[in-house]
């Protein structure tokens, strides 16, 4: 069964919500903030409840950007708004396994900068760029 992932595109004050991983054998890369849906559990529900794991935001769904497919996953990727609290990174799994070889911080980066970033998937950095940097 295909495990479907979602994921949070959020934007605020020019910036945009990224999860930085330091993992020692591959280095320092940026990813979207989301995950897997779980049984049960619609996507929009799951990129809530994503969010809040880990970064401790609370979100609004604005609207499905993209369903994105590849050969390593399937990806909903929401446009999200409104986050609020305090962001650190959230009760999940990401918190559990943080350790020197395997880190996780959440953070905001200017949208102008993402085109500097090694930030995956490549193909939806792409397409934020287009969508909201060469606007």
């Amino acid at each position: 069964m295909e495990r479907i992932r979602a994921i949070g595109i959020i934007i605020k004050e020019g910036k945009i919500l990224l999860l930085k991983r330091s993992v020692k054998d591959k280095g320092v890369y940026y990813t979207f903030p989301g995950g897997g849906v779980e049984e049960g559990e619609t996507p929009e529900h799951a990129v809530i409840r994503e969010i809040k794991e880990e970064t401790n935001l609370d979100i609004e769904i604005e609207e499905l950007l993209w369903d994105f497919k590849d050969m390593y996953h399937h990806g909903l990727y929401f446009l999200a708004k409104n986050p609020r609290g305090e962001m650190e990174l959230g009760e999940g799994p990401e918190k559990k396994k943080q350790s020197a070889d395997d880190n996780h911080e959440p953070l905001w980066v200017p949208l102008k900068d993402i085109t500097m970033l090694l930030l995956y998937p490549e193909k939806i950095k792409n397409r934020v760029i287009e969508k909201f940097v060469r606007k």
